[in-house]
């Protein structure tokens, strides 16, 4: 709608609009008032009143034409909204003033599509309240901004993330590959779109990541479901991936994470998957490590499943000549791992429980 005659320039949206023609019907006889307030504000091009004649002679009202013309401005403003980035101060300036059509409908999507266009600038706190207040805004966001919310609210992100978590350890095709124990269905289960849906939602955001983490322990220890540990994996792998480098930098885990990849990639454990691990355990620092993290993880059954393989591939070898076989040192270490992906839920729960980590000296 165009802007009224007036000294300022006055944008008749939403309840401005509804105040303006309050008003005009307070001092006017209402037919007077709503055919001033029409001819003031009808579409500004050159001949309306002849297209105006044409199309009501055609049966097209006037809500029709004027929502038809709506949509087309919203996509054309879409459209410029799209395109290359503004500076900070003309988005913030724009962003003032498209706040006004949040609340409407038809309108909302052109200041949410620059809000989610330039997610690295600060969502302004007026604005952040709003969609905070108004939950079919909120369901309207993009990802992107929904990811400036969550930071700066850890429950309204559980409340997104936890369902998606529960997803994933249901989803009936994870849960058949867990089962069948194929290696080849390593690729397959990190495409899944249950996983992508718990990535996407992260992105390259550390803290949502770390967040993430503490949900995935807080349902094991509800659930002692070892999909967790899959998950736990497989989201260490994934922001590989995706080359998140501050999220790979600052997680603890994501070493072991690679070293047990490769293993289930190479569909075995074998010697130099395991001293890649005990480096891994030597480098840590022994007093301020998550080892609950790192159980968890090692209770996925895929890497249980390539521990116990190894396990009894050394015992077969050492059975004939148990007492004097040197690879009986060699059993310590998987044995250890495996021993810490059964305690899993005791090291999550218990910052003082024993760690089953064997002394090779």
């Amino acid at each position: 709608m165009e802007p009224s005659h007036s000294a300022e320039t006055q944008y008749l949206i939403g309840s401005a609009g509804k105040e303006s023609i309050k008003r005009l019907m307070g001092v006017k006889r209402p037919q007077l008032a709503i055919k001033e307030f029409g001819e003031q504000n009808t579409l500004d091009i050159p001949a309306a009143k002849t297209i105006y004649g044409l199309l009501d002679s055609l049966g097209h009202t006037r809500w029709s034409i004027h929502s038809a013309v709506l949509d087309s401005v919203v996509a054309a403003a879409l459209k410029q909204i799209q395109g290359a980035p503004l500076p900070p101060d003309r988005h913030f300036a724009l962003l003032a003033q498209l706040r006004p059509c949040l609340w409407i409908p038809r309108l909302r999507d052109l200041p949410l599509a620059l809000l989610a266009k330039q997610p690295q600038l600060p969502i302004p706190l007026d604005i952040r309240d709003a969609i905070f207040k108004a939950p079919d805004l909120y369901n309207a966001c993009d990802i992107a901004i929904k990811r400036q919310l969550w930071l700066s609210d850890a429950s309204l992100f559980k409340a997104h993330m936890m369902p998606l978590i529960r997803q994933y350890v249901s989803n009936s095709e994870l849960v058949e590959m867990s089962r069948e124990m194929f290696c080849e269905h390593a690729k397959a289960r990190r495409e899944h779109p249950a996983l992508a849906a718990i990535a996407n939602s992260i992105d390259s955001e550390l803290q949502l990541y770390m967040q993430t983490l503490g949900m995935a322990r807080e349902l094991f220890l509800e659930t002692f479901d070892t999909a967790l540990g899959t998950l736990r994996l497989d989201l260490a792998m994934a922001m590989h991936d995706n080359n998140f480098t501050e999220v790979v930098n600052n997680d603890v885990c994501y070493r072991l994470a690679w070293s047990l990849d490769v293993c289930i990639s190479k569909k075995m454990m074998d010697d130099s998957g395991v001293k890649d691990m005990e480096g891994y355990f030597d480098d840590i620092d022994s007093e301020n490590t998550p080892y609950g993290d790192i159980a968890l993880m090692m209770s996925n059954p895929y890497v249980r499943h390539l521990q116990a393989q190894l396990i009894l591939a050394i015992l077969e070898e050492i059975a004939p000549n148990a007492e004097f076989s040197a690879r009986q040192a060699d059993l310590k270490q998987p044995m250890a791992m495996m021993s810490m992906g059964l305690s899993a839920h005791t090291l999550i729960l218990s910052d003082d429980a024993p760690i089953p980590i064997p002394d090779r000296r």
